[in-house]
């Protein structure tokens, strides 16, 4: 299998999209040969998937699959893989490649933004146990329907201080609490390509078995002219009331914060883990002046705005 990998040979452009459509077709191939049993196919597919994730990665296209981690080393001995194990994540990995298709466009254009909160009802099951095999995360469960997210708390280029804010929220709030043991130049759990990393899949475990109401997802930013920078996305990962209760809470506490025209409108976690109306997400983005020198105040203000959604809202 030969594909251009932007134009054909007449000229006409190739959208990226269309190489995500024959990706999730192998895919779907390979499937069923593995389900069959038919190994000579194993093979063919193998080569064609190999091909297009060289292809995708060459671009500059974001996809919202992860080929960096496509384990194509386990079909390399087809007798000694578990087959029913890999079809399973082999499923995962359709499911992704979907809900990416579907942000893109059918022709890799831009998703209509009313379609924005529609695609993330297509989240990624978590049926097939990465975690088991590369645990870059750790995990801390809570009694309450809130999980504190901390992506970038690990070292180098973490965010300092962030791990110990989350760790103090989750304490006093009663939230599930997960947080990063691999730092960002290895995987950025904030992006799209991340969506099949176990971090990522405790995050929907969570909000499905656990029925997690709110997601708080938290950074740290360099700019210190605003201690927290509020990220919804404009809306489209939670509502304005919640917002709004944040931001008085915050005021209460002689918090400044912004979440109208915002640098950080919010990452690939809060955007991927929210439908409003069946769970909302807000980023925090916490200045790195707040958190050197008034960490304890921000702990405080977020510890009242989770107890107080946990009596509004979710009851």
């Amino acid at each position: 299998m030969r594909i251009p990998i932007l134009k054909e040979k007449i000229g006409i452009e190739i959208k990226p999209a269309i190489y995500n459509l024959r990706l999730y077709s192998e895919v779907r191939m390979l499937i069923e040969d593995l389900e069959s049993g038919y190994k000579e196919g194993i093979y063919r597919h193998l080569n064609n998937i190999k091909e297009l994730i060289g292809i995708i990665s060459g671009t500059e296209y974001e996809n919202a699959i992860i080929e960096k981690y496509f384990p194509v080393g386990l079909l390399t001995s087809p007798d000694q893989i578990d087959i029913d194990r890999l079809i399973l994540y082999l499923s995962e990995l359709t499911s992704s490649i979907e809900k990416g298709l579907m942000e893109q466009g059918e022709y890799g254009g831009t998703t209509p933004t009313n379609k924005k909160a529609l695609y993330t009802y297509y989240e990624i099951s978590f049926i097939y146990p990465l975690e088991e095999l590369v645990k870059g995360y750790e995990y801390v469960p809570g009694d309450k329907k809130c999980l504190v997210s901390v992506p970038h708390c690990h070292p180098p280029f973490n965010d300092v201080n962030t791990l110990s804010i989350g760790r103090d929220i989750a304490s006093r709030t009663g939230s599930h609490l997960i947080y990063s043991k691999l730092s960002r130049i290895y995987t950025d759990y904030n992006r799209r390509y991340s969506r099949l990393t176990p971090y990522r899949r405790v995050i929907s475990k969570l909000i499905r078995d656990m029925g997690i109401k709110l997601v708080l997802d938290i950074h740290g930013a360099k700019d210190d002219d605003i201690d927290i920078e509020i990220g919804y996305a404009f809306g489209a990962t939670a509502s304005q009331e919640t917002v709004r209760l944040l931001a008085k809470i915050l005021n209460k506490h002689g918090l400044s914060y912004k979440y109208e025209d915002v640098k950080f409108t919010g990452g690939d976690i809060i955007r991927y883990h929210s439908i409003v109306g069946r769970n909302e997400a807000l980023q925090l983005e916490i200045s790195s002046r707040i958190r050197r020198e008034n960490k304890d105040t921000v702990v405080d203000a977020i510890t009242e705005f989770i107890d107080t959604y946990n009596k509004k809202v979710i009851k």
